[in-house]
């Protein structure tokens, strides 16, 4: 008798087809993650306008503390490519490194950097001929959203 007692009372409700009820979650689950990538998108187009890196969240020394540390200390004076390849070369000796091991070096796109002839990567390169410059990830990223930041100024005015 309880049971022919709940289900009258369950046809007698004006519950929701359990359709209805996916459907509302969803659609509350999708207005929810709307609202948490407003920031996000709005962070990523004001980098972009400003030319500004696109940085993780471990991008800070907490993960790499002695490397964190060091390169603290090693800023010099001199921009040039010579002074620049001395400062690495002496970092790397200094842990202990040999050249001939390295096989990626990541810098930015500058001249004293990346040049062809007299830049850091060159004068590697010439040390260690299996040294391959690799363009720096997070200065590309934000080269994009730049260049793409552009395209959009220029297509709407």
């Amino acid at each position: 008798m309880l049971s022919f007692n709940a289900l009258l009372s369950h046809c007698n409700s004006k519950s929701n087809v359990i359709e209805v009820d996916l459907n509302n979650s969803r659609l509350k689950l999708l207005s929810d993650n709307r609202k948490k990538l407003v920031p996000i998108i709005k962070t990523i187009i004001f980098l972009g306008r400003n030319d500004l890196a696109f940085r993780g969240h471990r991008d800070d020394s907490k993960y790499h503390p002695d490397i964190g540390e060091s390169s603290t200390q090693k800023v010099g004076t001199g921009t040039s490519g010579l002074s620049l390849s001395l400062n690495v070369l002496n970092a790397l000796q200094e842990f202990g490194l040999d050249i001939q091991n390295c096989r990626g070096l990541e810098y930015d796109g500058a001249s004293c950097m990346a040049g062809e002839y007299k830049g850091v990567a060159s004068r590697i390169k010439a040390l260690n001929h299996k040294a391959i410059f690799v363009h720096c990830a997070s200065h590309r990223l934000s080269l994009v959203v730049a260049a793409a930041c552009q395209v959009q100024k220029r297509r709407w005015g």
